[in-house]
């Protein structure tokens, strides 16, 4: 059984995609051609992609592209469950973005490093990290907003700081209906079950 999950139309693309952007030495693109492929392309490849990608950005020195993509690989980490890893590269990351002009780009590593950081039961790290996200967020991001204060909530729980967990899941919930954004929703719910 075949077990790439691309047809070969897919497949098509992303090569065009790549081979163009190679043509016209268009560094960003080149860096978007390989996440597109290791976001689409099976899972063993996920690491040699985000690979690609570094190297791609280190080559054309460009900082936040850089950045960007230890960022990617940290993520690929993550999702590999080798959270050590993970924590790796975001710090990494957030050396290199912490002056970005890219603002959501910096927040959004900070948001990985507070997963990361809950994951390893750092949790005063990640509440800190995730605070710092908050006021970010709140206006102008609505789902990494709801997801900061979701995660929050989980850190509070695990500290034992019941309190503070019900009282963000109760805001998270408030917050969901104010942006008639409800994705969320049961996360919160079940959240303050478990509370």
């Amino acid at each position: 059984k075949n077990s790439d999950p691309l047809s070969a139309q897919q497949r098509g693309y992303l090569k065009v995609f790549l081979e163009k952007a190679k043509r016209e030495n268009n560094t960003v693109e080149i860096v978007n051609a390989y996440k597109n492929y290791l976001h689409h392309g099976t899972k063993n490849l996920q690491l040699v992609y985000a690979d690609s990608m570094i190297l791609t950005a280190t080559l054309a020195k460009d900082t936040t592209l850089i950045g960007s993509s230890y960022l990617t690989k940290g993520i690929v980490y993550y999702g590999l469950k080798q959270h050590d890893k993970a924590l790796d590269y975001y710090l990494k990351a957030n050396e290199l973005l912490i002056n970005s002009s890219n603002t959501y780009l910096t927040y959004k590593t900070k948001y990985h490093l507070g997963m990361a950081k809950y994951f390893l039961e750092y949790y005063h790290e990640a509440v800190s990290l995730y605070q710092e996200c908050l006021a970010f967020f709140k206006d102008s991001y609505p789902r990494p907003y709801l997801n900061t204060l979701h995660s929050l909530g989980l850190c509070y729980n695990q500290m034992k700081n019941y309190a503070s967990a019900s009282d963000i899941n109760t805001l998270g919930l408030k917050e969901a209906k104010r942006m008639d954004m409800h994705v969320m929703d049961s996360y919160f719910k079940l959240s303050e079950g478990i509370n």
